[in-house]
Parts: structure tokens; sequence; C-alpha cells
């Protein structure tokens, strides 16, 4: 019953925790733009794959996302966001693991040139069992993400008051389930 409810109260940590604007994030960037079209999130179906070898897992995850508003976005014009991580998880201690890796991020949609960008993402990670055949876990992570600068070309003029001039870190949380087949 101690194991459902620590499981309960990092699950309920985790769905407050949203991706927010850093300290040292200048007003008006990429990912206050992102923040504000989406409130503040982008949502839509993902999913990943690992593979465990020793110590170290390897994991591949992708995910296609759209905005939940598009108030930001010109007329004529759709977002969306196609992502493709792979990634190193390494355990730390009991529970605790640390995941690093590259996003290649495709941002889509009408009325504009795709845009491919690099991300490069860092999370604190809790893999928790869940149930006694040790087949299911409940995975809460949480941590940074670095965008690098954007072109002020980029998504042709259909995005208003993006700043372009240097890269940026935003805190995000993840929130999943793993499942190892036996």
């Amino acid at each position: 019953m101690k194991k459902l409810a620590v499981s309960s109260v990092f699950a309920a940590v985790a769905f407050l925790c949203a991706p927010q604007v850093m300290e040292g994030q200048e007003e008006g960037g990429f990912l206050d733009w992102i923040h504000r079209i989406s409130g503040p999130a982008m949502i839509g179906p993902a999913g990943s794959l690992y593979w465990q070898r020793e110590t170290v897992r390897l994991r591949l995850a992708g995910a296609y996302l759209f905005p939940l508003c598009d108030d930001k976005i010109d007329p004529g014009h759709t977002f969306n966001l196609l992502s493709l991580r792979p990634s190193v998880e390494i355990p730390v201690q009991g529970p605790f693991e640390v995941s690093a890796g590259v996003d290649l991020l495709r941002f889509g949609g009408d009325g504009h040139a795709a845009v491919v960008k690099l991300s490069v993402p860092v999370y604190g990670q809790l893999r928790i069992p869940l149930g006694l055949r040790g087949n299911w876990f409940l995975r809460m992570a949480l941590g940074g993400r670095y965008f690098p600068s954007f072109d002020t070309d980029d998504f042709g003029g259909a995005v208003r008051g993006l700043k372009t001039e240097s890269g940026e870190v935003s805190l995000a949380a993840m929130l999943g389930i793993d499942h190892v087949r036996r």
C-alpha cells in the first residue's frame, strides 16, 4: 500500500509540472511562442521502444504534437511537431535514473516550409515497478531541454512575436508507462 501511495504522490506532482520558461530565457523567444499558442503545452500521441544492455537502457521515442490553440498563428497556416529522440538512460540509485539524448524535430504545417532542428533533452527520471510481476513501470521525468536559435525566415513569417537571436532552455516534464515483454 505504501508503494501505491508514493507512486500516486509522484504521479500527482508530475501532472502539476508543465513546461515553464526558465529565468535565463529572453521574453518573446520561440518557446514563449509555443507556450502561448498551446497554453502551455502541445499535445499528441507518443511512443517509444527501448533495449536493455546490462545497466544502460537505449530508448528510441517518437511523437506527433500539435498546439491546443492557434491564436498566434496567422490565418491560412497550421503548426505541428514531429519528434524522433534517441536517448540513453542510466540507473543511478534505486528507481532514479538519468536520461539524455538528442531530439530531431520537424516543425511542419500548412502555409510555411518545414523547419528541422535539433534539441538536447536531459532528464532525471523515476522508473517505479507496478505490480508483482515486474513487467509494468511508471516512468516520471523532470528536466530541461536546450533549443538552438531559429532563423528569422523560419515559418515564413507565419508566427507573430518570435525572437530568434539565441538558443533557449525550457523546463519539461514527462509521464508514461513502460511495459517489458517477458
